[in-house]
């Protein structure tokens, strides 16, 4: 896939947006042909079977989703992807801070990079062109850019790549079948998530919310066009981690 999978249309107020659907199928593709990942894997996919075939009614429902074409590793690959709910989302779990030290740092990087463009324009500025010091005129951008980085990243929740997978299982059932079957999915969820509380009301409902609504995420009005080239595999990391997590703990379940 090209970078058409990444990067989405421009929005309605003029801003870039990425892709998620089309960057979560290139995590998946990357994990599934990881041949590290491939043991991990496996035991994971074989414990969700197990569990499934433990279940009459989810057994059953997994069964029928086959017989309509759907394919029995691709629904084990999905189901395993968002097999556990998103934890409560904080900030200074992902980046170290809490939200009022981010804004602190993220301000504290601007203002470094608009004291770097001041040396640069004043007249020594000229002695680091001669020293051939070519990093000094790149680090404001660098700086703004990674300052924008941060706040993306913290923006990003575990909540935002499951939302992705979720839908990505309901729209390949939909492909595949002609029809949303909001039981069987249900019960297959709540079978892989280990979920008592989750059935057909539940998530006919978080589907009337979240599909088929697109993937596109927009991104901040300062982005620029180094960072739209840097988000698009930023983003994909933190999903192949999220799915990649998720098979760890599935592979170390009896």
């Amino acid at each position: 896939m090209g970078k058409k999978t990444q990067v989405g249309p421009t929005s309605t107020s003029g801003q870039p947006t990425l892709d998620l659907g089309g960057i979560f199928l290139r995590a998946a593709a990357d994990l599934r042909s990881d041949s590290e990942v491939r043991p991990i894997a496996d035991k994971a996919l074989e414990y969700l079977r197990r569990e499934i075939e433990g279940n009459h009614t989810a057994a059953r429902y997994f069964n029928e989703l086959c017989s309509e074409s759907c394919d029995a590793q691709e629904l084990l690959w999905l189901l395993a992807a968002c097999s556990e709910d998103p934890e409560p989302d904080r900030v200074d779990g992902i980046m170290g801070f809490d939200a009022r030290q981010l804004e602190a740092i993220v301000k504290g990087f601007c203002k470094c990079a608009g004291q770097i463009e001041q040396i640069n324009s004043a007249p020594v500025g000229k002695i680091f062109t001669v020293a051939d010091v070519r990093s000094v005129s790149r680090l404001p951008a660098e700086l703004r850019d990674f300052a924008t980085l941060v706040e993306f990243v913290a923006g990003l929740r575990w909540r935002t790549y499951w939302t992705v997978a979720k839908k990505r299982l309901i729209q390949y059932v939909k492909q595949r079948t002609g029809h949303y079957y909001d039981k069987r999915v249900a019960e297959l969820i709540a079978t892989a998530a280990d979920r008592d509380d989750y059935d057909q009301k539940a998530h006919a409902e978080w589907r009337g919310r979240n599909f088929p609504r697109n993937d596109f995420l927009e991104l901040p009005p300062t982005s620029s066009a180094g960072f739209v080239h840097r988000v698009a595999p930023l983003v994909k990391k933190v999903f192949v981690m999220c799915l990649y997590a998720l098979l760890v703990k599935l592979s170390r379940r009896d």
